[in-house]
């Protein structure tokens, strides 16, 4: 076997070095490109996933037990947007290193109970203010992030999301007195 000449090692340990390097500079492009988000930004995109399946949920079961045009052409609305917005959130959550959980929230499981159990005559009036409720929470979750949040991944999101939620909620307003205020008969909700 011929000896490794002087210059062969120096270009191995030259390559190494370049290696090193570059290890090095993209760990710290990837600390640097993705700071850690803040409690109030993780908190915001986990509480908007679960409550972009919820609505989700709540609009399919709308589509099949709806007696009115009005409160299906909602829930239709709302299942197209919402469809589109979850792998939107899924996405921003995941790229964020925020874990989704697969189980809803007790609030959301037991608001999904309440309309499968809601008699038909109540089940319009249930369901468009369960919805004008739920976005006016999800609205001011998104203003406050457009408004404060630390990342601007987070906040461009909010920014775009927002004008569409609002179109929402007007149009869930609107149906709000004409099958009556409260989720069911005989007063306000829970």
């Amino acid at each position: 076997m011929k000896p490794l000449s002087t210059l062969h090692w120096a270009a191995v340990r030259a390559a190494r070095l370049l290696l090193v390097l570059a290890i090095l500079a993209g760990a710290s492009a990837r600390a640097v490109a993705a700071p850690p988000l803040t409690r109030q930004d993780r908190s915001f995109l986990l509480t908007e996933s679960l409550a972009s399946r919820a609505e989700l949920q709540f609009a399919e079961t709308a589509r099949l037990k709806s007696q009115d045009t009005r409160v299906k052409e909602l829930a239709n609305l709302l299942a197209t947007d919402f469809a589109a917005l979850d792998p939107q959130l899924a996405a921003l959550a995941q790229a964020h290193g925020v874990t989704v959980p697969a189980e809803q929230r007790w609030e959301a499981r037991h608001d999904a109970w309440q309309l499968t159990l809601v008699w038909p005559e109540f089940f319009d009036r249930y369901y468009v203010n369960l919805v004008a409720e739920d976005l006016l929470a999800s609205i001011r979750h998104y203003k406050k992030a457009a408004r404060s949040s630390a990342d601007p991944d987070v906040q461009a999101f909010a920014l775009k999301v927002l004008p569409d939620l609002e179109k929402r909620l007007d149009r869930a307003q609107h149906l709000v007195p004409i099958f009556g205020f409260g989720r069911m008969f005989g007063g306000d909700a829970q």
